[in-house]
């Protein structure tokens, strides 16, 4: 019986999980083409600037675009950090532990992978601006791996919380 509870809870997690990000895609989708969508990816943009400036690199973002010296560079769906947030956020939300600690821990996780999102859009303009062809490995190679590590460190960060939160209650459920 407990192991039918054990595959259960997985099987629940599972569906969840994969619920919400079909949710996210539905919704990701178009919002994404939307003209006012350029907003966030200028938001993006000026983020990543000022951290450039920050460390000592001449940035300006007029829109969603990062210049410094002769490099540049567009941010643009896909390269907006939002899938690799939803993939936290449908492992965090398909958790089974009390609304109120999942939302606190969306919140925080969801602001950690967004400044490590500044943080290589930032890095890639800065190497490119000394070598292209690095920026493009980073862009393309590097960085979607450091993403992924980043959401599935954010995540344990959380299920091992839950778990702790889990077995101190008293909560037969399992993660």
């Amino acid at each position: 019986m407990a192991s039918f509870k054990g595959r259960s809870a997985g099987i629940r997690f599972a569906l969840t999980f994969g619920f919400v990000l079909v949710l996210f895609y539905l919704v990701y989708v178009p919002v994404s083409q939307a003209a006012f969508y350029d907003h966030y990816l200028t938001f993006l943009a000026r983020a990543s600037a000022l951290c450039m400036n920050a460390v000592g690199f001449e940035a300006n973002a007029p829109g969603p675009a990062i210049f410094s010296g002769m490099y540049g560079m567009r941010v643009v769906p896909g390269c907006d950090g939002m899938e690799v947030l939803a993939l936290f956020g449908a492992a965090v939300l398909a958790s089974p532990v009390p609304w109120s600690p999942r939302l606190f821990f969306l919140a925080v996780g969801t602001l950690v992978l967004m400044v490590i999102n500044v943080i290589r859009i930032a890095s890639i303009v800065i190497i490119g601006i000394e070598n292209e062809e690095l920026a493009e490995n980073l862009h393309w190679n590097i960085w979607p791996g450091v993403l992924i590590v980043s959401v599935l460190a954010c995540w344990l960060v959380w299920a091992r919380w839950a778990v702790r939160r889990l077995q101190h209650s008293g909560t037969s459920k399992s993660l």
